[in-house]
């Protein structure tokens, strides 16, 4: 055993020792290939010797040029010859340098700026009994559509930078350890926590469509990973009315900003090639309106942005765990006369939240615009960020060689050391030896559960806590579950996978124990095909959509005596497969034998033992009924459905894909027919929903569901087999399917075996309304209206109305939601208030 242990870490010296010699050569090739480029390089700070961090630095005439990092140093590479070299900074003086640069040379040029003289007397606008800022700020409204839609097409490159650092981290959150973050803290708990750098095409059309190809990615302490930086993420339009985050948010130029903003004019300068600036701070009339706040830099006569500075606070933006977030956009001249196009984008934030402290910047440098070029219309497909495969290939010479905006000393230790550590953390032996040290059993997996791992097998498996799957329903009285979850992966990029997920329940009242398993393989991570394979003894309620949860029910049961989850004994054997026919177009079906039995209570327990509240029956129908509902029966039923959603949108990297969006309402059409094996009970069910939700600006969002079906050639169809609808008889709701649920409409009192429609109407109005009264509008709540109709056939139309408060809490803990509905059902109506919990 020592043996073995010396020749472990003897392998992991030697591993290091390898990367250092490794690091080192690669230092040197970046040295010599660096001699042989021409470069700009130096320091921008301000009059007292601060380093101005994303100062935009560019070649006069062009859209070439770079960004200081956070400690103000930049680096330029350029072809020998003489250059104009434009520094830019957000409220300072704009300068110009010549500078001659030889062959092979490296100009130091280190740039004091100054901040913006005021020239108020130069204003050229100006309006009687108002801050002349408003004048100019009408001229800039004017002007907004037309410098929107000057650039009809383009392509550029795009070079951004994201940066996280921790603050603070605590040593234990909620009783778990934090650790060291996978090497990332430093014994003062601070330390780098993502540093990534990606080089990129973005390609753009009128009026929205966009395409980014990603060349080059890096990520800090992952060398075969991708980097997630997105140009397209980032862009930030101000030429439109509102910019999308969080909710909505009022442009400083929108068509109605005037009625969000106060502004005021600071100073009025010449930039260095003669044109005149206006210098204006934003400031918002009502705190909690969702508008910026910061400064707009206007030019004279072609009102446009020259630059931008803006903030949003908490309230505005309401994200409640921000303590600042900052947008900075320079723009530069690209075409003449007056094409201006985004040079440098900056966001810096501020995030604090369970004892961690975070702050960081993501910063996007653009570069060799081709502006109203004609674009193969091929490129805008479904695909609108695509990473290419070689990306992460690329050394640190071809980074030092392309990266416009210079790394930090800090963040040039970072990519030093998480580069060591990843590769001992990686080193097979090291893996395996850290494996079985957490392997080992503790008194902990108890209550957390059991992981097991052999990374270097690709294998992985963990059984839930016991003690955290413990429920309670009057059928199995307490009950628990221990899932057991297997996962295996085939190939180096862990795309192919087999995962077998397996269930153990047991009933203490009832003294049965229930066995279930999936099989489920997936070939590629590209594509959602998957097959599966699943068999066992399941309790399922007769609404498989699960009205109720058994958390709710737990405690409803327990604590109130109502037991609203009805449930059946299932047997089953099942055949299953999802398949993508197309981009837009996906495939599911199961082919199911189920052999279905009733149940009745077993127990009557509860913490209250109130002899005026009794426990109603197992019968979803008859709450008196306690012998069992219906007769044993088998059926063997397929059930296939096909999603459509047209203009689909994916987010591609090599190893997996993700879906971004799409243009109308999700259409899924499904068809159930249960195979006449018997006399005992046969049918087909055609179905259709549509399911959309859509912004509406600062007015907040708004969505539908429309669901409807029939059935026919029917014979002795069993209620488990209904059309069901989800209800809602608790006064603590599960805050789930809001857009697709009924506030107020029992169970299983509509459920039918023929035709049906459902509608539900919602609009979330954000703070649109509530931020205009006072007192109210401190709380940040959104307002939630819907209206929702039912008819099923055998009953009657029932139709609810409700309004509603979202975003009940404090700071960030808002995990609340209070409705009342009124419902109208058989010509009666009720009034019943919901308050949903998100726990579930």
């Amino acid at each position: 055993m020592v043996g073995s242990l010396i020749k472990q870490h003897f392998h992991i010296l030697w591993n290091q020792v390898k990367n250092l010699f490794n690091i080192s050569l690669c230092w040197l090739l970046s040295i010599g290939f660096l001699l042989g480029q021409s470069k700009i390089q130096g320091l921008v700070t301000d009059q007292v010797g601060d380093p101005l961090p994303y100062t935009s630095i560019y070649i006069q005439s062009t859209s070439r040029g770079t960004t200081s990092n956070m400690d103000g140093y930049y680096s330029l590479n350029v072809a020998p010859g003489a250059y104009q070299v434009v520094f830019q900074y957000v409220g300072f003086r704009t300068s110009i340098v010549q500078v001659e640069v030889p062959v092979n040379g490296i100009i130091d040029l280190d740039v004091t700026l100054d901040e913006e003289p005021v020239k108020l007397d130069e204003v050229v606008v100006r309006s009687e009994g108002e801050d002349p800022a408003y004048a100019i700020i009408r001229k800039a409204i004017e002007k907004r559509k037309y410098h929107r839609d000057l650039i009809q097409s383009f392509s550029c490159q795009v070079y951004v930078k994201g940066n996280t650092k921790v603050l603070y981290a605590p040593e234990k959150v909620f009783g778990v350890e934090v650790g060291d973050l996978a090497g990332a803290l430093d014994s003062n708990r601070q330390g780098i926590v993502y540093l990534s750098e990606s080089v990129s095409t973005l390609y753009y059309k009128a009026p929205k469509q966009y395409k980014e190809v990603v060349t080059s990615s890096k990520i800090s302490g992952d060398d075969q990973g991708y980097s997630f930086n997105s140009a397209r993420e980032m862009n930030m339009n101000f030429y439109e009315n509102t910019v999308e985050m969080n909710r909505s948010l009022v442009s400083p130029i929108a068509g109605n900003a005037l009625n969000y903003y106060r502004y005021q004019l600071q100073s009025t300068f010449t930039d260095g090639e003669g044109r005149l600036i206006h210098k204006i701070t934003v400031k918002p009339k009502r705190e909690y309106d969702p508008v910026f706040y910061g400064t707009v830099y206007i030019v004279d006569e072609q009102w446009n942005f020259h630059s931008l500075e803006l903030g949003v606070t908490a309230q505005s933006s309401q994200l409640y765990f921000v303590d600042s977030l900052t947008f900075r956009q320079i723009f530069v001249p690209v075409q003449r006369p007056d094409i201006w196009a985004l040079f440098n984008h900056s966001i810096s934030f501020k995030l604090s939240g369970f004892g961690f402290a975070f702050a960081g910047a993501f910063t996007a440098v653009y570069s060799d615009y081709a502006i109203n070029v004609v674009l193969d219309p091929k490129l805008f497909n479904n695909q609108v960020h695509v990473v290419e495969a070689e990306s992460n290939k690329r050394d640190s010479t071809y980074w030092a060689s392309i990266r416009p905006v210079p790394l930090t000393t800090e963040e040039n230790r970072d990519y030093i050391r998480k580069d060591s550590i990843q590769k001992v953390r990686e080193d097979p032996v090291y893996m395996d030896s850290i494996d079985r040290k957490n392997n080992r059993f503790k008194l902990g997996n108890l209550f957390g559960g059991y992981y097991y791992q052999r990374r270097t097998k690709k294998i992985y498996w963990d059984v839930g806590s016991p003690l955290g799957a413990v429920g309670f329903n009057t059928v199995q009285g307490f009950n628990g579950d221990i899932n057991l979850n297997l996962r295996k992966y085939f190939n180096s990029d862990e795309t192919r996978r087999i995962l077998l997920n397996s269930r153990f329940n047991y009933g203490f009242s009832e003294r049965r124990l229930r066995v279930k398993g999936d099989l489920v393989y997936r070939a590629d991570r590209l594509k959602p095909d998957r097959y599966i394979i699943g068999a066992g003894r399941d309790i399922r309620q007769f609404n498989h959509a699960e009205p109720i949860s058994r958390i709710y029910n737990t405690l409803y049961s327990l604590f109130t005596r109502e037991n609203y989850a009805k449930y059946y004994d299932l047997h089953y054997v099942q055949l299953g497969l999802t398949r993508e026919i197309s981009g837009s177009v996906l495939f599911s079906g199961h082919l199911e034998w189920e052999e279905r039995r009733p149940l009745t209570n077993n127990s009557s327990y509860s913490f209250f033992d109130r002899k005026e509240l009794t426990y109603t029956s197992n019968d979803p129908l008859d709450p008196f009924n306690f012998s069992p509902s219906f007769e044993q029966h088998r059926t063997v039923q397929l059930d296939v459905a096909m999603r459509l959603r047209f203009g689909q949108k994916y987010v591609v990297f090599p190893d997996q894909r993700f879906s971004t969006g799409h243009i109308g309402p999700t259409v899924v059409l499904g068809y159930r027919y249960a195979f006449p094996l018997s006399d005992f009970t046969k049918f087909h069910q055609l179905r259709i929903t549509l399911d959309d939700s859509n912004d509406v600006g600062v007015a907040g969002s708004f969505s539908y569901y429309v669901h409807t079906g029939t059935f026919f050639g029917k014979q002795n169809v069993q209620f488990i087999d209904f059309q069901h609808f989800l209800g809602t008889q608790t006064f603590f709701t599960p805050e789930d399917r809001y857009h697709r649920r009924f506030l107020s409409l029992p169970y299983y009192s509509n459920s039918t075996d023929d035709t049906y429609v459902e509608i539900h109407l919602n609009h979330h109005f954000d703070g649109y309304l509530l931020d205009k009264v006072p007192g109210i509008r401190k709380l940040g709540l959104g307002l939630v209206a819907g209206a929702r109709y039912l008819k099923s056939a055998g009953h009657p139309s029932y139709w609810e109305f409700s309004l509603g408060l979202d975003k009940l809490g404090i700071q960030f803990f808002r995990l609340l939601r209070f409705d009342a509905a009124w419902s109208i059902n058989d010509g009666k109506s009720d009034l019943a208030f919901r308050l949903g919990l998100k726990i579930n």
